[in-house]
């Protein structure tokens, strides 16, 4: 293997085969054989994105750039769709450029890949590999998969992988200090933030192979500044920051170096890191050059920005809520203009899709799963909690068709309410019982979403689609009723008689009076009917829920 381990040739980056069989590959090998695989693969979801973003970050580089021309450039994505893939000659050309064929040398005694080569500290300290590798919780080792050597040791593959994660998910908090960072004080560099990635609640599209899914987020851009490179194409960055810290455009971004890092190697493992601080980066206001994250308005930023003042903020996702639960917010978001003061925005993925739609570049029935991944953080965002992976699979032309897209959004807020109804119900139960009512109302909650979360995917992959935003939205209220009816009816009926006795309550108002099993459900009953009204006439079909309709007045 020698002194140097090339990251173009040398396998490193998990992938699965159509046989389901896991294998590393090296960079232009899984360039090459896009087309005949399914996709990434790798120890964390985070791991995968985070080489899909380098993967993105060469294509961008070795392609030309879009043409000014809107038309001729649509038209050469087209082709490259029809072909099932980026063209492999640009790789291959640019990647065994001399220039940039030493950046992906992972120990090049000058310039190695994603790192510094002479980091060091002053007391000649290091890092340790537990702090690269995000499985392995600081302080608290018994909750992984990793144990003895596979801590102290990895094999240089892994190692690589590790580091551009750590490039892009790693956690904050108090770092090792290098020498020549003029933020170390004390030998320790204090917290800087979370890596970019991190920061984001990212959203990409999946196709049928990883050549048309690297395709479906290849976001042409003809107004790409052209200051806007990868970090392998600029001067290799010292320990300390780069003097310009905004980001150059989308491609800077997407291999943003928010740390410097060493990888300290013996033989043909790595058994130690330095690990510090590198570019840091404030999350508000880059969706100019952000492609995959939905943006919120931040109105206490805002406030402090002083008047006039439009501050956005990467929407991140949550650890308890699914990805579906959060297209009212991404999918609602009108289309990015100048000046715009839209409370969300929609990532600019979902309108570069809509491009590539009207353009008929992508067929409106093809099939494309939106996945979503993120890292939750904890402890003032120095220890990983969680990490989210979620994927819901959605037609094209339900992302870029804007009734279809409004009824995607429509359909989250109805489920919400239902929901909200569900949650009441079970509050009022558990007080007219004696009980807790905060807990009783979490896990009605819980139970809401869980029971619409199949028919909330396969609605919006097949209803939605087939039958058009009118006819799918009615049908949804209907399917949102009798699904909570019956959840609500069972919480109901397992209420204890203690609750069907029930007990004088005060409520915020001041006035005093009796809630019981009975009360409780006229009031759902009563919440129900405002967000979920019946859209059509009771059939012999619905005898099943009769015993629960609003319009007889029954008590389960």
């Amino acid at each position: 293997m020698g002194d140097s381990f090339d990251l173009r040739t040398q396998p490193w980056i998990p992938v699965r085969d159509w046989a389901g069989r896991v294998r590393e590959l090296s960079l232009l090998e899984t360039f090459e054989q896009a087309p005949e695989l399914q996709g990434l693969a790798g120890e964390l979801p985070t791991q995968q994105q985070a080489i899909f973003r380098v993967l993105l970050a060469v294509a961008h580089s070795a392609l030309p750039r879009a043409s000014t021309n809107a038309e001729r450039a649509l038209a050469e994505w087209g082709e490259w769709w029809q072909a099932g893939s980026i063209p492999f000659d640009p790789i291959r050309a640019y990647l065994e450029r001399p220039d940039i064929a030493q950046r992906f040398d992972l120990f090049h005694p000058e310039t190695p890949f994603f790192q510094v080569a002479d980091l060091h500290t002053a007391s000649g300290g290091t890092s340790g590999l537990a702090k690269l590798i995000a499985d392995v919780p600081a302080g608290h080792p018994y909750f992984t998969t990793r144990a003895g050597a596979e801590v102290t040791s990895l094999s240089i593959a892994e190692a690589a992988r590790w580091l551009v994660h750590a490039q892009m998910y790693d956690t904050s908090g108090i770092k090792t200090g290098s020498v020549g960072d003029d933020r170390v004080k004390g030998g320790r560099g204090y917290p800087q933030g979370i890596a970019w990635a991190g920061v984001l609640g990212i959203v990409f599209a999946e196709s049928t192979n990883l050549g048309r899914t690297l395709l479906l987020n290849l976001i042409r851009c003809p107004d790409r500044p052209e200051a806007d490179t990868p970090v392998w194409e600029r001067t290799q960055p010292g320990p300390g920051t780069e003097v310009e810290q905004q980001p150059r455009g989308p491609v800077d971004l997407l291999v943003r170096q928010t740390r410097r890092v060493r990888l300290i190697r013996d033989g043909d493992r790595v058994v130690d890191a330095v690990l510090s601080y590198g570019d840091p980066l404030q999350p508000h206001n880059q969706h100019q050059f952000e492609q995959f994250s939905a943006w919120k308005r931040s109105t206490n930023l805002e406030a402090k920005a002083g008047k006039g003042s439009t501050v956005y903020w990467p929407v991140q996702h949550q650890p308890d809520r699914a990805l579906w639960r959060g297209f009212s917010a991404m999918l609602s978001a009108a289309p990015r203009t100048v000046g715009t003061q839209e409370a969300y925005l929609a990532p600019q993925l979902l309108d570069w899709l809509a491009l590539l739609r009207s353009d008929e570049a992508l067929p409106s029935t093809e099939p494309i799963r939106m996945h979503a991944i993120g890292m939750e953080y904890v402890n003032n965002q120095s220890v990983v909690g969680s990490i989210i992976d979620d994927v819901v699979a959605v037609p094209v032309g339900v992302l870029t068709d804007v009734h279809l897209r409004s009824a995607a959004s429509t359909a989250v807020t109805i489920a919400d309410g239902g929901v909200r109804a569900l949650r009441d119900l079970a509050r009022d139960l558990a007080t007219a019982e004696g009980s807790d009512p905060a807990g009783a109302g979490d896990r009605a909650t819980e139970l809401g979403y869980h029971i619409l979360d199949g028919p909330y995917r396969d609605w919006v992959a097949h209803d939605l689609p087939t039958q058009g935003a009118s006819d799918a939205g009615s049908a949804w209220i209907d399917r949102v009723r009798g699904l909570i009816l019956h959840a609500g009816d069972g919480l109901a009926r397992a209420a204890p008689r203690t609750a069907w006795i029930g007990r004088e309550v005060i409520p915020r108002n001041g006035k005093p009076h009796h809630l019981d099993t009975g009360t409780a459900w006229r009031y759902f009953l009563i919440a129900l009917n405002k967000v979920l009204p019946r859209q059509r006439p009771t059939t012999a079909a619905d005898d099943s829920s009769r015993a629960t309709d609003p319009d007889d007045g029954a008590t389960p």
